[in-house]
């Protein structure tokens, strides 16, 4: 029978379920991972061998095969380490978990060759669907603990190596659920960035600037160099209502998932994207063989100001303004 660990995908800017399935069956020594991993995934095979072996532990000489369930949702990234090692060492009865209700645990991580857990881009998105799933326990590396503590009712666990995994899930060591030191969040809330008593000279062009946002309409601004078109853009944010709970964390997930969450602090502020006119189209929609946010996503529930973008047609130049808020 094999053995499963519960763990999390990232699919789009949206955590999903997964099921890491571990299987020692009789063949040929080899490790066979399917379920649509990409190179990352497939590379786990020798970076879970030299880490048994660091750990002193025996790899399997029979041939190991680990499904990524759903098996039709492409994975990437080294996120799934820690749970193909586990079901692995559990599989070949080398850990044998005593912890109260373990197989309800789920883990995510990268792990090294010696042992040490790897943090990873996106943890919070899937601590946020694990909260939505109703499970009450999340392993992750230490490095990634204090972004995925921002969700409540989800006791994260964070672990600076495999060794202290295995302690945790044979009841030989006790972690408690992590909790971050303060939150800096807050301040990030109350810092000012300006308001519109630094526009001089454009006071009749404020209620159509404030019947933009008000309305969530595009905003064209042109004018000379100069005269105050990006000052005016940059100080929409500032009018536009503050972000619920909801928000905070739907704007968080993307830059969790973009690897721009500063600090690992959820952003109480509206975004306010000024992308180059030379960047990529593939930059500004987002995308790529394995798709990233762009910075249209990256403006989600703020405001995304395109300076000049003619430019990259040979056009005079004029200031596009839209609200990213959907």
């Amino acid at each position: 029978m094999a053995t499963v660990i519960r763990s999390l995908g990232i699919a789009g800017i949206s955590g999903y379920p997964l099921g890491v399935e571990v299987s020692i069956i009789a063949g040929i020594p080899s490790t066979t991972i399917v379920g649509l991993g990409d190179s990352a995934v497939k590379e786990a095979k020798d970076r879970m061998e030299a880490c048994t072996e660091e750990l002193g532990y025996a790899y399997p000489i029979k041939k190991v095969v680990v499904n990524l369930s759903p098996s039709d949702i492409k994975k990437r990234g080294a996120y799934l380490d820690l749970p193909m090692l586990l079901g692995m060492l559990i599989e070949s009865v080398q850990v044998q978990p005593k912890r109260d209700r373990w197989e309800e645990i789920a883990f995510v991580g990268g792990i090294s060759t010696t042992g040490t857990l790897v943090a990873f881009d996106g943890v919070l998105p899937m601590a946020i669907q694990a909260r939505r799933l109703g499970w009450k326990r999340l392993v992750v590396p230490l490095e990634c603990a204090d972004e995925a503590s921002l969700v409540s009712d989800v006791a994260i666990i964070a672990c600076e190596s495999v060794q202290q995994v295995v302690a945790y899930l044979e009841a030989r060591h006790h972690i408690s659920p992590h909790h971050r030191g303060h939150d800096h969040g807050k301040g990030e809330k109350d810092r000012k960035t300006g308001d519109f008593h630094d526009v001089v000279g454009h006071g009749d062009l404020l209620p159509y600037l404030a019947a933009a946002v008000a309305g969530n309409h595009n905003l064209l601004l042109v004018g000379l160099p100069g005269c105050g078109k990006s000052l005016m853009a940059k100080l929409l944010p500032t009018i536009l209502p503050p972000m619920d709970d909801d928000e905070v964390l739907e704007v968080s997930s993307i830059y969790s998932i973009a690897g721009e969450l500063d600090g690992h602090e959820l952003k109480h502020t509206r975004p306010f994207r000024a992308p180059h006119y030379h960047m990529s189209s593939q930059a500004l929609i987002g995308g790529g063989a394995y798709a990233k946010p762009g910075e249209v996503t990256l403006a989600h529930k703020g405001i995304l100001f395109l300076d000049e973008l003619p430019y990259r047609h040979h056009q005079p130049p004029l200031q596009c303004v839209g609200p990213a808020i959907r």
